[in-house]
Parts: structure tokens; sequence; C-alpha cells
């Protein structure tokens, strides 16, 4: 990480994030000397702390210094992925990710306290793993979230949203205590797919805002306004939805943790997107029907990069954001209008962003 970091830094003599750099790298080694694992916090606090100074933003159109800010972000995002990447200091470890992870949960229920957006605008939250929370200015709707509060709070951010999407039963992308607090409430809506139930042991309670799929929904379900279809695919061998989601005049497509190329081949029949929210380790699949299906209606969609670094894999199973911008597919073009259309949003956990129409 040290190396990377002092790599990084030759780039930007006499720019602020050179001193700082120059800071935190003195303060690692400095550190290491009584307690050689203090870095995992120490880069955890340090990509916090630089990430409000480069706040994220969208990257066509840029002018010179906003471009600046955005390579500056994704130095900052790569740092981060070190302390993911080593299997030594265990304790340091769960004890930094658990302490950034609640953290991240609090500002997102604290996000929750303020006035929506404006008509026009789409806020986008960025959760753990891949945990996504979009509002409008009629509507607050998340996907694939895992909690790691109490169940008190879990309640609290359950009464804020009016549908929760989940695209299959894999532990990372639910939690018990969200589901029974959305269940408990009527005019809350619930997407799954069927199986879910079953292989988590939560309760069925076949209310009428519940819908749990087996198959393709292209005919919308009207969800009090939000309206949503879905792909039926995989991560072979359980089943995995695939959403495409419209509020207020916006499109949110997600495919969780599909590898069904099939499935993602039929989202091209759905709604342009404004957002794909999109696993790094996967981007062959959503990232590329998305591509082919923004229309001349559209002129910029965007990649949300979610799932990386997940801690419940073994280190060698958590691709983050070094492996998806070394990996050779991610440069995203229209060869029709020669002009980027798909922005890569690479926002830290805890982080938000507005688009507008």
């Amino acid at each position: 990480m040290i190396d990377y970091a002092r790599s990084v830094q030759l780039r930007y003599t006499g720019h602020r994030f050179y001193t700082d750099l120059e800071r935190f790298v003195t303060e690692v080694n400095a550190a290491a000397e009584n307690k050689p694992y203090a870095w995992i916090a120490q880069t955890l606090n340090f990509v916090d702390e630089q990430l409000l100074i480069y706040p994220p933003t969208g990257d066509s159109s840029l002018n010179d210094d906003d471009k600046k800010s955005a390579m500056i972000r994704r130095h900052l995002l790569v740092i981060k992925d070190y302390p993911m990447h080593s299997e030594k200091g265990q304790a340091d470890f769960v004890s930094a990710y658990t302490t950034h992870y609640l953290q991240a949960m609090r500002k997102l229920l604290a996000w929750l306290d303020t006035p929506a957006p404006a008509q026009g605008k789409m806020e986008v939250f960025k959760f753990i793993n891949m945990g996504v929370v979009a509002r409008t200015a009629n509507h607050c709707v998340a996907f694939d979230i895992w909690w790691p509060g109490t169940n008190s709070q879990a309640v609290q951010f359950s009464s804020k949203i009016d549908a929760l999407f989940t695209t299959h039963a894999h532990g990372d992308h639910y939690d018990h205590s969200i589901l029974a607090a959305l269940s408990d409430r009527p005019e809350a809506f619930m997407f799954m797919d069927s199986t879910l139930p079953e292989m988590t042991g939560f309760e069925d309670k076949k209310k009428a805002t519940q819908y749990m799929w087996s198959e393709d929904q292209t005919e919308a379900t009207d969800a009090g306004g939000i309206k949503v279809r879905a792909m039926m695919g995989a991560q072979a061998p359980i089943p995995c939805l695939l959403y495409c989601v419209e509020l207020d005049g916006f499109c949110i497509w997600t495919a969780g943790d599909n590898n069904d190329h099939e499935a993602a081949a039929r989202m091209t029949r759905f709604t342009a997107p404004d957002i794909v929210c999109m696993n790094v380790a996967s981007p062959w699949d959503i990232s590329q029907k998305a591509r082919e299906a923004v229309g001349a209606d559209k002129t910029e969609s965007y990649y949300l990069l979610t799932h990386e670094n997940e801690i419940n894999h073994d280190p060698d199973g958590r691709p983050g954001y070094k492996f998806f911008l070394e990996h050779k597919d991610y440069g995203v073009t229209n060869p029709n209008r020669q002009k980027q259309i798909h922005s890569f949003l690479a926002l830290n956990v805890g982080e938000h962003i507005t688009l507008s129409k």
C-alpha cells in the first residue's frame, strides 16, 4: 500500500494531495513501530477524510479541476482496497471495518432524515456490499440491503423506504431484521425471488405488497407509482432477479450477482437506464446490455460500481477498484456519437450523489 501511495504521490507534486499523502505515509510508518496493523484503520480514516475534499461527480463534461479530483478519488479508492487483501492482523481488520460500516449506517440514517430532492433530481446512496438506496421527490427505494446495526436501527431505516428489492438469497444481499421490519408495514413493497423465504428461513407473511417471482416479469407492476419489471437470471445454482425500476422519470437497473448472459440480454426490452448498479466483478453482463439499451433519448447513463471488497470472501476473492480500473473492458464509448455515454460513479461506502434530468 505504501509503495502504491508513493507512486501516486509523484504525479501530484505541488498539489495539496501530495502533502496529504506524505502526512499519511509518515503516520502509517510511525504507528507501525508499535502497532503493525494500525495501518488498516489509518487507511480507512484517511480515505474517508480525503474523499470529503474531492466529492463524487460523473466523469463527462468535467473541467480540468474536476477531472483531477475524479482521478484522485480513484486513487484513494484503490488505496482503500489494500487492507482487504491482507491475511494478517485480522482482529484489527474486523475492528476497523466494523467501525467503518457502522459509520456508513449512521450516515445513511442521517441522510434519510434530510428533505427529499426536488422534482427532476435523484439522490443515490451507496451502502455496504451491493446495497444502494435511491430517493426522488416522491419515492425512496432500496436494493440488496445487508444491515450492520441493531433491530431498532433496522426499523428506523425501513420506515423511510417505499420498496425493497432483493436480487437473490445470499446473505450479503439481504438482512432478516430489514425483511421483518418491512413485513410489519402493509404499505411497504417487497420484491424478491420466490425461493428467498425457503432458503433463508424468513417468514413468508404473504402481504399484498410482497412480490415473490420465479419467472420474467415483462409487464410493469405498479408499486405505489413505482414501475417494476424484472428478468429471472441466476448466480448458479440459485435464482437471481435483474430489476428495472422506474420512479419519478428515472430508471435504475440492478442485476445482483447474476451470471446468466441470456437473462442480461433480455433486459434490453426494458426502459434504458439512467443508472446501472454494477457488480465490479462481473462487468461483462448488465453493463454491456445497459450500453446497448441506451437510445437516442438518453444523453447519458451512469454505472454505480458496487460489491467491491466483499468482507465475507477470503482475501483473494475480494475484487475491488484496482481490479476494476485495470480491467481491459471498461472503456465505454458510443461509436456513433463519439462521446462517452456511461460514466463510472466510484463512490465510497457511505457517500451519495445527486443526478439531474
